[in-house]
């Protein structure tokens, strides 16, 4: 199990996942005339990448564990937009935010994105596809692109007056009714709201009445030290991720209310999880069935005193990514060490589908083909305008983060090999200027070739 505390040193020690890679390869070459793999897609929303149980020393997902175990975990997995609708453009169509302008939750993807996007696509190759939760863009609610429609509008709320089971377990509901209607080959996409807060700032982070007393005789320890928040900028020290911090864990106890809650929701995700793969298990589907399970963007859980995302840190932008068989499971668990990105998530599960991909349709990578080369590193980009939320650009390398706030002429730098927590900033310092240069020129060609 890895060290949350530490967890950027582990590379050395992974394992390529040729298994479960080369299998999805040989089964769409052996099923490219015969039967197509149903596909499930699942996006948590605000869920961090080491907050799933085999890489967490306290948090509890059985099911999502299962998963991981039986195929693929991609362990450095990253967003290039650690907001809700912005990086959820990016999952469905494979496009950075620059291309398809998504920065703010009112603008919809114009018809061209939508005919790029992987439900459209997986439709038009004679799929049927669904689509259950929260929706996450602008524009009208695209009920007639989709077979079946389950979604809703805005951030939803875990209870209502008119619903009194909760949310996920309402979302599982409808997936297992359609998951049991079905006799052709279907994608899936499950969006989740949790564990995303909900919109009452007294009780913002609201489980399932069945895990109220999870961990409840357990101390969360804290993820970082408090210290950090002074080595912040001013305009990161009074920004919307500090206020949403003295909401959430200014003091301790309001700390463990707030950790425990999230890890709450998190189990509602694994036990909708156990639920979907039952699901699937019991139609004994003839065709495999393939589960991808990720999230928008990852969350601060109190380092360096923030909460929330938006910002370049490992914390909100990275994030879970988990590709498992239900009918072919591999023997060993296969972890990937490669850098993998959100805009990866629409070419792949296209890939599975064994639907073509037309050269240069999208910005991210079939990454179930390991003859790609590793990505050396990669841009972020966070332009939603907010007065308590900068804009920020970077570059993440294997080694290195480099961030800009171009509004407040800010930059950093951080050695992610000694430096996992991001604490040091070296851009100042002699030694390191001319790595500090390169990341600037990369960021610039970036915004040239995407925009």
């Amino acid at each position: 199990m890895i060290d949350r505390r530490n967890f950027i040193k582990y590379s050395s020690a992974s394992l390529l996942g040729t298994t479960l890679l080369n299998s999805c390869q040989r089964n769409a070459s052996q099923e490219s005339n015969a039967v197509r793999p149903n596909l499930i897609v699942l996006i948590a929303d605000d869920l961090r990448w080491d907050c799933i149980g085999s890489l967490n020393d306290i948090i509890q997902t059985p099911n999502l564990d299962q998963l991981a175990n039986q195929g693929t975990i991609f362990l450095n997995n990253f967003v290039t937009t650690s907001i809700c609708p912005t990086s959820r453009a990016s999952i469905f169509t494979g496009m950075y935010a620059r291309s398809h302008g998504i920065w703010d939750f009112e603008i919809a993807l114009t018809e061209k994105q939508w005919h790029n996007s992987y439900p459209h696509l997986l439709k038009k190759a004679n799929y049927n596809v669904a689509f259950i939760g929260k929706w996450g863009l602008g524009g009208k609610l695209p009920e007639a692109k989709f077979d079946y429609w389950g979604g809703f509008a805005g951030q939803g709320s875990y209870y209502t007056e008119t619903r009194k089971e909760h949310l996920t377990s309402h979302l599982t509901s409808q997936a297992e009714d359609f998951i049991g209607s079905q006799n052709d080959n279907f994608c899936l996409t499950i969006s989740y709201k949790a564990p995303h807060v909900d919109d009452d700032p007294q009780d913002p982070l609201i489980p399932d009445t069945k895990f109220a007393q999870q961990y409840q005789n357990i101390t969360v320890p804290r993820y970082q030290s408090e210290g950090t928040a002074r080595s912040l900028p001013e305009f990161l020290q009074n920004s919307e991720a500090q206020l949403t911090y003295e909401q959430l864990f200014a003091t301790d106890e309001l700390y463990q209310k707030s950790v425990k809650n999230y890890y709450r929701l998190i189990s509602g995700i694994d036990e909708s999880v156990g639920r979907i793969v039952r699901a699937v298990k019991q139609q004994d589907f003839a065709q495999d069935t393939y589960i991808i399970f990720t999230s928008d963007n990852g969350f601060f859980l109190g380092e360096k005193g923030l909460a929330g995302k938006w910002f370049g840190f490992e914390p909100a932008i990275r994030t879970p990514l988990i590709i498992s068989s239900l009918k072919n499971p591999v023997l060993t668990p296969q972890k990937v060490i490669k850098m993998s990105l959100n805009i990866d998530v629409a070419p792949t599960v296209l890939t599975l589908g064994q639907v073509n991909l037309e050269p240069q349709a999208f910005h991210g990578n079939n990454i179930i083909n390991e003859s790609h080369n590793a990505r050396e590193w990669w841009f972020y980009e966070h332009l939603f305008e907010h007065p308590r939320i900068p804009a920020n650009v970077g570059i993440r390398s294997a080694r290195y983060k480099y961030l800009s706030f171009p509004q407040h002429d800010y930059e950093m730098l951080f050695d992610l090999n000694l430096d996992p927590q991001e604490n040091i900033n070296l851009v100042t310092q002699d030694n390191y200027q001319a790595i500090a240069e390169k990341y600037r020129q990369l960021i610039q060609e970036s915004r040239q070739n995407l925009s």
